[in-house]
């Protein structure tokens, strides 16, 4: 915030606002003069602003720094309820700083504009000339198929090399930046349409995030091969490229042109930046609203504390030292219950506590301050004991219902498809997880908690029985045995384990035939005790062809109960591996915004909890990632391939969702993938899902 911008605004409001009248202006002069020096009254501006029926002075001392006085009916004081400064600041502030309809049109129509330039450039012609356009995708599995589509670009891949060469990857390069490119768009939309002033901050974040990505992913065009080389390569440094071998060729010798350069509009991006930085940095939370609202009462207390130390000597002040922790720790308790659970009574406790508080500091030396001491210990005392029977009510309701819902995520969670009696009791309980949101009195929550605890009591939930779970407990050592080792990439080895685990039973299979063969036909063979006519021979050959033919079912089956494990398994037995190992990973896909930080941080504060060491690490689309483990360093994807083989359990967050998702799968491993919701919030599914261990 610069200072002389707020200073001009504050005058300019200060100067048309209402004003108090020549007389009522000096007696607040007088009143400010018993704590502050004629010559600094002098040099702050004052805006005066009506809250309900009240009158307030901002004193605006120098930039973010200033104090309230309520001046109601020309009678003065301090302001050191931070609840009173809140209510005085938070309109006066947002009428100041929330942007403007100008503004936020101008962040959309700039961003239009930057996307149309840079389609106009030869993005969008360039997408078309590589088969982009034409629904398919360029892989090193398709063999670049969709360049195919386009006979220009089919010439050129196979001029250069085929789908390895430096022009395909450059073509897969393309489609990978663009898509990123167009999912920053789609983001930075998404979070300018919905923009409100309940959500302002959490959406500048995600619009800033979004030009950070969006400048971040154009950057890296300037090195896609399909590509010209930047203009920052010369002619002169071109000609270095023959001095090479072809395997060492550097970055700007395999720049092909086979596209024009697409053009980005820095100044544009650099100016939607500086705004939606202007809107991060404005004092329009309700977190920054109340920091300031603390320094305007922490600011009066520096001004008139000394007085009243000077007036009414350390009696006066040992009580503030005494009373404000317990005065600021009680009136927090009470108000945040009051949100969930009327009371009159509490409610009339708190207006009292808090008019009979800012009546005594304010009062300074004019009161008998051992008497008012005394009083105000005793509605303290009044308020905390009125606080404490009600919280003894609520706060066990409050934790059965949190109970009972970390009970229900596992119980749904363990189905694919849940049954009606899980269904039917998590449908009862979310309806009383609603109910307890809001304003209820001590009725309603005794009924409130007695259905809570009727569903608590069915909440016997077991581990449904599962085949492809035994699959896996059965398999997946053998799995891991035979994948680790191999170089491909983790999604590969997902994908190949199912035939592992086949090949396993098959293996088990052919033995226990062998035994049977040996402990029968070959044994029997060898004592003369076969009859050897073709009607025995044939009798036994057809045995083993079916003995053959059910271990061969029994491999089959075992690959298909090995599949369902890759796309489904019951949440507790992830829950039950977490638990019983000692070290966690959490792993993110994409950029982590604000809300999916707070899942990551509450994941991250419920396995600490539970002595559990935790790493929170970055992976990449093609599964790269980077972790450590005994003092030695997994990079790339033998990082995830180490996840997955050491059956070391790992939450997978994906921050940048389609759906909503929340799943235990997976022969290869013992990873729980989140998306959507289930990611989001300090409440987030898969921390609720791991808070069960707790």
């Amino acid at each position: 915030m610069k200072t002389g911008i707020f200073l001009a605004l504050v005058l300019a409001l200060g100067l048309s606002g209402t004003a108090f009248g020549a007389s009522a202006g000096v007696q607040l002069s007088g009143f400010l003069s018993t704590y502050i020096s004629n010559s600094t009254i002098s040099g702050i501006n004052f805006t005066n602003v009506t809250v309900g029926n009240s009158l307030y002075s901002i004193g605006h001392v120098t930039a973010n720094n200033y104090f309230i006085v309520n001046a109601t009916s020309g009678k003065f004081s301090f302001v050191t309820s931070n609840a009173t400064a809140f209510s005085v600041l938070s309109p006066y502030l947002y009428g100041i700083y929330y942007p403007s309809n100008a503004t936020l049109a101008s962040l959309s129509t700039t961003m239009s504009a930057y996307i149309k330039k840079a389609n106009s450039t030869g993005l969008a012609e360039c997408l078309l000339e590589t088969g982009y356009t034409s629904g398919f995708t360029c892989t090193l599995a398709n063999t670049c198929y969709s360049c195919s589509t386009a006979p220009i670009c089919k010439k050129a891949l196979n001029d250069f090399g085929g789908p390895t060469s430096t022009f395909g990857y450059g073509i897969m390069n393309l489609y990978q930046n663009y898509s990123i490119l167009n999912r920053s768009y789609n983001q930075y939309f998404a979070a300018l349409n919905g923009i409100n002033r309940s959500n302002i901050i959490s959406r500048a974040s995600v619009l800033y995030n979004s030009i950070k990505s969006i400048t971040a992913t154009t950057t890296n065009f300037s090195r896609i091969t399909v590509f010209p080389p930047p203009s920052n390569v010369t002619p002169t440094t071109i000609a270095t490229c023959s001095n090479y071998a072809v395997t060492n060729l550097p970055w700007y010798c395999a720049m092909t042109g086979f596209c024009s350069t697409p053009t980005f509009n820095s100044t544009a991006t650099n100016s939607i930046t500086a705004t939606v930085t202007g809107i991060l940095d404005s004092p329009i939370s309700n977190a920054t609203v109340r920091a300031w609202a603390g320094n305007a009462t922490s600011l009066a207390f520096s001004y008139y504390l000394p007085v009243l130390r000077e007036q009414n000597g350390a009696l006066f002040n040992r009580s503030i030292a005494t009373l404000y922790p317990e005065y600021n720790s009680s009136v927090a308790n009470a108000t945040a219950l009051l949100k969930n659970l009327q009371s009159a009574s509490l409610s009339a406790s708190l207006a009292n506590l808090e008019k009979g508080f800012a009546s005594f500091v304010s009062a300074g030396a004019s009161q008998n301050v051992t008497v008012v001491t005394t009083q105000m210990k005793g509605l303290l005392s009044n308020l905390t004991a009125q606080y404490r029977v009600l919280a003894a009510n609520f706060t066990p309701t409050y934790n059965l219902a949190v109970n009972n819902t970390q009970k229900l995520i596992i119980g749904q969670l363990n189905y694919q498809s849940v049954p009606s009696g899980i269904a039917q009791l998590a449908s009862e309980q979310q309806a009383l997880d609603l109910k307890l949101k809001g304003n209820l009195n001590t009725s309603e929550l005794s009924s409130i908690r007695a259905q809570l605890q009727s569903i608590s009591s069915q909440l016997n939930f077991y581990v449904p029985t599962s085949l492809p779970l035994m699959v896996k407990s059965f398999d997946s050592g053998f799995v891991n045995a035979m994948l680790s080792g191999q170089q491909i990439n983790p999604a590969s080895k997902i994908a190949a384990a199912p035939g592992y685990a086949a090949m396993l039973s098959f293996i088990i299979g052919i033995v226990i035939l062998a035994l049977i063969y040996f402990a029968t036909y070959h044994r029997f063979n060898r004592r003369g005790k076969l009859r050897h006519t073709p009607g025995a021979h044939k009798a036994w050959r057809l045995l083993f062809i079916v003995l053959f033919i059910i271990v061969l079912a029994y491999a089959y089956e075992t690959y298909a109960l090995s599949s369902q494990a890759n796309a489904f398994l019951p949440i507790s037995s992830f829950v039950q591996q977490a638990g019983s190992q000692a070290s966690l990973v959490i792993g993110v896909n994409g950029s982590a915004n604000s809300s999916v930080s707070q899942c990551i941080a509450a994941l991250n504060h419920t396995a600490s909890t539970m002595s559990k060491a935790v790493q929170v690490i970055s992976i990449s689309a093609n599964y790269s990632c980077s972790v450590s483990v005994h003092g030695l360093t997994y990079g790339g994807q033998s990082c995830y391939d180490y996840i997955l083989s050491s059956g070391t359990p790992m939450v997978f967050i994906d921050s940048v969702p389609h759906t909503t998702s929340l799943i235990y799968k997976g022969l290869y491993g013992t990873v729980l993938y989140a998306s959507g919701q289930a990611a989001n919030g300090a409440s987030c599914l898969a921390n609720a899902a791991l808070n069960t261990l707790r």
